[in-house]
């Protein structure tokens, strides 16, 4: 036993011996799992040490003390900034019983309060058939919970059997970290993680807790595979371009057919004019429409066409006997 422990209990024993000091007393209801903490305002003189202990506050029963300011053991946690402050974390059931802290020296009756921790199981109700999910490590998984609930119900997700809470909430919605709660409605709420790796392989409870009944859960199981996810973003760019490259393949199969049967060029031609120049056209690669003439019946010009047909003939006789050189 060290001075600490020494001086420790001589300030016990002044305390239980003259039953005097006593700051208060009270019952504290708590779910297995949650944390403990509380204060009492106690002034601390010079030279008086901090602590809690359970029970009768015998040997065994120190769980911390110190002189100064801090100090942390384990699960508990103990502090003097102008109040008194503990903490137990991850409360289990063999957490329930009686504590007391406070402060106490040799020359003083000290001040302390004793208080008890009542404990309700977790998950006291287990409902409904084990739910089996597998999902691809990188992915995102939202699954419904099937518990009866009101918003104002505490709603949580937990592991190893509910020793480990991992997210709780009164409140419609809640966030922390990669994990997620929202309220449905009155017969079920939403559980989500994302960005699934395999650590997030195995058990896990989503449940309520109750204030006047048991509280409820129901169990479920993840199994985080090999493979990665594609974003939606990029399936989406990803069926667009397949579209975009079926459509061309479609075009590129059929224009050329419509083309060779319609005995069109193949989309280029060139033409001359005046100056012996070629000029290249272009149609863009669509396709060529070839209209054809409607059939006429050819038909004999009348006598005075032919006259005068005639009478045109001689004036380009004479007028090439008059050009032709002597």
């Amino acid at each position: 036993m060290n001075i600490h422990q020494v001086l420790f209990f001589c300030f016990l024993s002044v305390l239980n011996d003259r039953n005097t000091g006593i700051h208060g007393e009270m019952m504290i209801p708590k779910t297995e799992g949650e944390d403990f903490r509380h204060s009492i305002k106690v002034g601390r003189p010079e030279s008086t040490i901090i602590y809690l202990c359970r029970n009768n506050c015998t040997k065994e029963d120190i769980l911390i003390e110190a002189l100064g300011n801090r100090a942390t053991t384990g699960k508990y946690i103990i502090r003097y900034d102008e109040k008194l402050f503990v903490t137990i974390k991850q409360l289990t059931l063999s957490d329930a019983g009686w504590y007391r802290f406070g402060v106490a020296n040799s020359s003083s009756q000290g001040s302390y309060m004793d208080f008890e921790i009542r404990i309700k199981e977790r998950c006291k109700v287990i409902l409904g058939e084990p739910g089996v999910y597998s999902i691809p490590e990188g992915g995102n998984i939202t699954i419904r919970c099937p518990l009866t609930a009101a918003e104002l119900n505490s709603k949580f997700l937990c592991r190893k059997q509910c020793q480990q809470v991992i997210i709780e909430t009164n409140n419609v919605k809640a966030r922390q970290d990669r994990y997620s709660i929202e309220y449905g409605n009155s017969t079920f709420f939403n559980v989500s993680i994302t960005q699934l790796t395999k650590s997030d392989s195995g058990q896990y409870r989503c449940g309520v807790g109750r204030q006047m009944t048991e509280n409820t859960c129901w169990d479920f199981e993840i199994t985080v595979t090999n493979g990665s996810v594609i974003p939606l973003a990029v399936s989406l760019n990803a069926v667009v371009l397949l579209a975009v490259f079926l459509l061309f393949l479609y075009k590129w199969k059929i224009i050329p057919k419509c083309l060779k049967s319609r005995g069109t060029s193949t989309g280029r031609s060139e033409q001359h004019d005046g100056t012996g120049q070629q000029h290249a056209l272009y149609d863009n690669n669509y396709p060529a429409f070839v209209v054809e003439e409607a059939p006429y019946e050819t038909v004999d010009p009348p006598a005075s066409y032919q006259i005068l047909n005639q009478s045109h003939a001689v004036y380009d006789h004479i007028y090439s006997a008059i050009t032709t050189p002597t």
